[in-house]
């Protein structure tokens, strides 16, 4: 079945920096280096390019921009898969650093952090998450050196062992910036990581069990723009869902008035995720409720969640505001347009009534 791309919008590119210790270069045993002695390492990124694999496909990028970084792409894979079935894909690494540099592949297994809304967490490269694949995933390479603009199109397979149980297995592909022989002789280094996220989910008797489980606001009275909500599904089965929809704002009659979507939210496997959404009006004033429109859908079928809702009210304090100070003006204006014609007409009348005097003294 065809990857899908881009999920986990918390996930996007997952970069994340982890500090590596290490001694001495007496052929001490890095924690990640996962048995190569220090020693064993290359001394320059140079060397690493001359023994780049000549069956690697790397292409220059023109006009690639100086961005001080490395992307990996695509950021997700979704696959279903047989017990014993075996694929190959495709992860693209593009060197945008502004200069020669060298990369790591290794694999992890990872899961759903629920102390951290659902966001993945890692499991290292000797340890295994509760749901493991990382031993599935095979990159055709494990470093390679990339001149600045250069994207090398990585083979990666998918194996699936004969005996694995149905349902999602989770693991990461990561790449890391490659850690030259001399900056591992002493204190720490912080290494940019990436990960492309792999759910591999193996056919079989499976379970599909979620649910939306919160809709809430941050505050009951909003003083401005945005709004802020936070939406909660909770995972029980053992695949994943793919959550999609709107989330529709009415006003007090009951009436639509915007749409707030939602595409392409995944809730892993046993796992609680949290999602935080604004909506950012041109205008608003009033009372709102706020209801799901979604779809929870899996691999098994879909779902049929429960509807969920909140109200609010939308009191934009600015506009309230400049509201009343220009009421306040426009009185103030109107008062001084009729108090000045109240004068003028009392004027008017004291002088129309004083040459009526004088012309009956004249008359007299």
């Amino acid at each position: 079945m065809k990857a899908k791309y881009y999920f986990y919008s918390i996930v996007g590119t997952c970069l994340a920096l982890l500090f590596i210790s290490s001694t001495d270069a007496q052929g001490v045993v890095d924690r990640d280096y996962a048995g190569r002695s220090i020693s064993s390492l290359y001394e320059s990124y140079e060397d690493m390019l001359s023994d780049r694999p000549s069956t690697l496909k790397v292409n220059q990028q023109n006009n690639m921009q100086d961005l001080g970084n490395f992307s990996v792409g695509p950021t997700s894979f979704t696959l279903h898969m047989n017990p014993g079935e075996e694929r190959t894909l495709q992860v693209q690494l593009t060197n945008r650093e502004g200069e020669l540099s060298g990369y790591r592949l290794l694999t992890e297994d990872f899961d759903a952090d629920d102390s951290l809304g659902g966001a993945p967490r890692f499991h290292g490269v000797r340890s295994s998450g509760p749901y493991p694949a990382r031993d599935w995933i095979e990159p055709e390479i494990k470093e390679v050196a990339l001149r600045h603009g250069e994207r090398a199109f990585i083979s990666i397979k998918v194996r699936v062992p004969e005996d694995s149980e149905p349902g999602d297995h989770q693991a990461a592909l990561i790449v890391e910036k490659y850690q030259l022989k001399k900056d591992l002789t002493g204190g720490f280094n912080i290494i940019p990581r990436v990960a492309a996220l792999f759910i591999i989910t193996v056919r079989g008797e499976v379970v599909a069990d979620g649910q939306l489980t919160n809709l809430s606001t941050e505050r009951f009275v909003n003083w401005a723009y945005p709004v802020n909500f936070t939406l909660e599904a909770i995972n029980n089965g053992t695949i994943h869902i793919q959550t999609t929809g709107n989330i529709v704002i009415s006003n007090i009659f009951g009436i639509t008035v915007d749409e707030i979507p939602i595409r392409e939210w995944y809730v892993l496997r046993n796992s609680l995720r949290t999602r935080h959404l604004s909506w950012n009006p041109k205008f608003a004033l009033g009372y709102y409720n706020a209801t799901t429109d979604l779809q929870l859908v899996t691999f098994a079928g879909g779902l049929a969640p429960e509807q969920l809702s909140t109200s609010f009210w939308v009191i934009p304090i600015f506009v309230i505001l400049i509201a009343i100070f220009a009421i306040f003006l426009v009185s103030y204006l109107v008062q001084i347009f009729f108090s000045n014609f109240e004068l003028r007409r009392k004027r008017d009348d004291k002088s129309e009534e004083g040459k009526k005097k004088e012309q009956r003294g004249k008359s007299r």
